[in-house]
């Protein structure tokens, strides 16, 4: 009997990858859990999991690196989710209601984000109102539905974030100078808000009035209300600037009063470091190295290239200026580019980039000088630059970093719109400006200037200035909250990597680590956030690792410090994807095999909109995307449960004293050591970094630990046609994701096969329910989706946009064809669910000794089948 099946199995895994049919609109079928169901007591109910009201079991702090209940002592991992704008201010009766289905989920923390927004105040969306000479203030209208919002919340034992201050501006009417409404490149008033006075006493002003009104539907303050978990100061914000950019840089292009406000207090830095003008001369000697041999080789000429869907041509006379005429631009400024191959620099020499530039109309292009293969990072320079109709002269200082001899190119890129570009007289030669002490300065006449330009000790005095004066920011915020209101929640600056590796000093002070990312973010190739002119790469992560790219979550890991709580509070996989239904499979696994101990979705969506609670209204909405919220009830399983066991080796990264002075970001950071950044090898370890113990250490150092049996059923990925398949299994759980189509996988008990289908991609999750595992488990949930979509969703012709056309709801899933097969001997009956959980019909079953085998298919109409004995 035994040979029989087995030469059957292989005859179905040969007629399996080798079937195709076409996927037609009649293998999609409608699937739109209802925004208010919290039908208690289906299999998809999670509610149970959450101790209610929240805070019942005391304060949420930290022990070590885990959160903890603070009456308890038992560890808390939180299954989170966003809230933005006037989803934070929802009329009572759909507070109550979304509340209860956020529970049903598993959900157990939500974030307040956005609600002090200041582009939505009329139409409420925002906490604030303008009284009448425009000044903000809190209107009690909006405070009253965030505040019984936050009760329901409670009750259904869902823990608050508090976000102090996310996308407020203020104005002269809130009593700033006029030079505030002159901050334009400062959006939010982001970096300036860390050191101006006024700012920082209007943001303690807010966290006063917020932090101790009571609430009168809980009959406590946020400030002594043990259900919120964490107030966070300053979303995304460092004053070292972008975690993309050039760290410590821009600062220079403040207007008054803000320069010289910054710029009297590094003066005065400057003078508790150095006694002497001469000191600070001799210290800052320009000791950049410069190059003898020209950079622009003979052998490098000019070359242009599109890609995509751009369209343009390099016209080129022997005397005249470079015209590039563009045809067609889709967006994307690397498909459209100029490149000078072939440079010659070295690392920490220094350059200057000069050229002359115009555009047939007003825009931007970007210039970088970079390496010229995966993973074409830059090797000195990135910057954008505005053109408009008459010729302009540009010089860029810059210095070499990590420069990959033979494979470095100048070039610029252009393919962010279609007006035409003309360069000329385009040059870099080797040397400096602006470097050290300037004709005219001193430290007596307090006049040094901010720099762009450096020498070694001249960026180390920037850079170690900008780290002091952010800290002493958040630990007098941190101060006030805690000794001056009284705030008993957690407490988080901002997120750890905004501002680089400098970021990491500044969050040590706080009460655990928080990080943000997207897997292919939305871009906007036009205005920001122009809801029709947009675009999204539409591929998957798991492809990519397949392919040996990095991508989000392995490089979340290795941000990670060891010693204390980590937290990933904004996570997606923008829609309208065709490869989303790998989010939270992929999140939570990789959460839980890593050992972190929140992880947000980024975000739920408006539904508190009746005109989208069916429907993907935009790029982040989980709650009514049927290829996210479908997984939830699993990734409550497998991260806040557990099911999934933290890998059993471990590689850190031993930071240096003052790391910030020795690497800019993390990436680079890792990179002075030997440790293997390959996709496998950080998935298959616990990754963090953690401070030296000993301020002596000088280098960064690598240390890893692999015990002699390491865990089972670890993150794999295996490359198949197409793509990859990622699994992870242990005795509770198992996850399938990839490119299935075609092909059979197996991760633990779990197996598929699969016939090709549209796009033969689609991720499974096995998840046992009632603690058991799998092989005697009485009650399991498994979850199978390909992708999820809209009615009438309409892509354009590049297949990376819907532009406004988002069509309509109820939502549609296209499930996954294929034969499953669970090893359990406990379970005998599989039925198809509905949208709520509730068992639809039973599904055929066929047992075959210690395994069960059943097909799932788009005639079920369900992406969950509920195993039961």
């Amino acid at each position: 009997m035994k040979r029989i099946v087995l030469h059957l199995s292989l005859f179905l895994t040969l007629a399996l990858s080798g079937l195709t049919f076409a996927q037609a609109d009649n293998d999609w079928f409608d699937f739109s859990p209802p925004w208010d169901d919290a039908t208690p007591g289906t299999i998809t109910d999670m509610s149970h999991l959450n101790a209610k009201p929240a805070g019942k079991n005391g304060y949420i702090q930290t022990k070590g690196d885990i959160f903890i209940e603070s009456q308890t002592g038992d560890r808390i991992r939180f299954l989170a989710t966003n809230t933005t704008a006037w989803h934070c201010f929802p009329d009572k009766a759909t507070a109550e209601k979304g509340a209860a289905r956020m529970a049903k989920f598993g959900i157990n923390l939500v974030r307040l984000h956005h609600m002090d927004n200041i582009w939505s105040i009329h139409n409420g969306s925002s906490i604030w109102k303008r009284d009448s000479k425009g000044a903000l203030q809190i209107d009690p209208e909006q405070l009253d539905k965030l505040d019984y919002f936050v009760a329901q919340l409670k009750k259904h034992g869902i823990y608050i974030n508090i976000n102090l201050k996310v996308s407020k501006e203020v104005s002269p009417a809130d009593g700033f100078p006029q030079a505030i409404n002159d901050l334009g490149k400062f959006k939010y008033h982001k970096r300036v808000d860390r050191f101006d006075r006024l700012m920082i006493e209007h943001q303690k002003k807010f966290a006063r009035d917020l932090l101790t009104h009571v609430n009168p539907y809980t009959k406590l303050s946020y400030a002594n209300d043990p259900a919120v978990a964490v107030v966070e100061i300053n979303n995304e914000n460092g004053l070292l600037g972008f975690t993309w950019g050039t760290i410590g840089a821009g600062l220079e292009k403040l207007p008054q009063p803000y320069l010289g406000d910054l710029q009297a207090r590094w003066n005065n830095w400057l003078k508790t470091k150095y006694k002497s003008n001469a000191q600070l001369t001799q210290a800052w000697q320009d000791d950049t190295p410069i190059q003898s041999e020209p950079v622009f080789t003979a052998k490098s000429k000019w070359g242009f290239q599109t890609q995509g869907a751009a369209q343009g041509k390099l016209n080129q006379t022997a005397d005249g200026p470079m015209h590039i005429a563009i045809s067609k631009a889709d967006g994307k400024s690397y498909h459209i580019e100029l490149h000078r191959p072939d440079i010659h620099i070295q690392d920490d020499y220094s350059y200057i980039l000069s050229f002359k530039a115009k555009a047939a109309s007003q825009r931007q292009i970007s210039v970088s000088v970079m390496r010229d293969r995966e993973d074409y990072r830059s090797a000195g320079l990135l910057k954008n630059i505005k053109l408009n109709t008459e010729w302009q002269d540009f010089e860029i200082t810059f210095q070499g970093y990590k420069v990959d001899p033979g494979h470095t190119r100048l070039t610029f890129k252009m393919g962010q719109s279609d007006s035409d570009v003309w360069l000329d007289d385009v040059a870099i030669t080797p040397g400096t400006k602006g470097i050290g002490v300037l004709d005219g300065e001193s430290l007596t006449k307090g006049n040094v200037h901010i720099p762009t330009a450096f020498s070694d000790q001249q960026r180390k005095d920037w850079l170690s200035f900008l780290v002091d004066l952010e800290t002493k920011f958040a630990q007098e915020m941190r101060s006030y909250l805690k000794n001056d209101l009284g705030v008993k929640a957690m407490i988080i600056d901002s997120q750890i990597n905004w501002g680089g590796m400098a970021g990491y000093e500044r969050e040590k002070h706080m009460d655990y680590v928080d990080v943000h990312t997207y897997w292919q973010h939305p871009h906007f190739p036009g205005k920001p956030w122009d809801r029709g002119n947009w675009i999204i790469e539409n591929s998957s992560l798991i492809n990519a690792w397949a392919q040996g790219k990095t991508g989000t979550l392995d490089k979340l890991a290795i941000l990670r410090l060891m010693d204390r709580p980590y937290s990933v509070s904004e996570y997606d996989h923008a829609a309208p994807s065709e490869y989303n239904s790998e989010c939270m499979p992929l999140l939570a696994t990789v959460a839980a095999t890593q050992d972190w101990d929140a992880i947000y979705s980024f975000e739920y969506g408006p539904w508190n909109s009746a005109r989208e609670q069916n429907r993907i209204s935009q790029f982040f909405d989980h709650g009514s995307h049927p290829a996210k919220i479908t997984f939830y009830p699993a990734a409550a399983v497998i991260f806040r449960e557990g099911a999934l066991q933290p890998n059993r080796s471990e590689g850190v990264l031993q930071l240096a004293d003052q790391p910030y002075l020795q690497a800019d970001r993390v990436q680079d950071a890792w990179k002075q050591t030997d440790a293997s950044l390959k996709v496998i090898d950080v998935l298959s370890k616990r990754m963090g970094m953690q401070y030296a113990t000993s301020p002596s250490q000088t280098k960064m150092r690598y240390d890893e630990m692999i015990p002699a049996q390491v865990t089972a059923g670890e993150p794999q990925i295996r490359k198949v046609k197409g793509g990859g398949i990622f699994t992870a299994f242990s005795d509770k759980a198992a996850v399938i994701a990839g490119q299935i189509g075609g092909e059979s996988a197996q991760a633990g008990a779990l197996e598929i096969q699969c016939p090709t289908f549209e796009k033969n991609f689609g991720t499974l999750t096995l998840t046992a329910m009632d603690q058991n595992r799998i092989t005697n488990s009485q009650s399991m949930l498994l979850t199978a989706v390909a992708q999820g979509r809209n009615r009438d969703m309409v892509w354009n012709e590049h297949h990376n946009s819907v532009g406004k056309n988002w069509g309509k709801g109820p939502t549609q899933v296209l499930a996954v064809p294929g034969k499953v097969t669970i090893h359990s001997q406990s379970v005998n009956k599989v039925y198809a669910l509905d949208q709520t959980g509730k068992r639809d019909h039973e599904v055929t079953v066929k047992r075959v000794g210690k395994t069960i085998t059943f097909d799932i298919a788009s005639k079920h109409k369900t992406v969950w089948y509920e195993l039961t004995n």
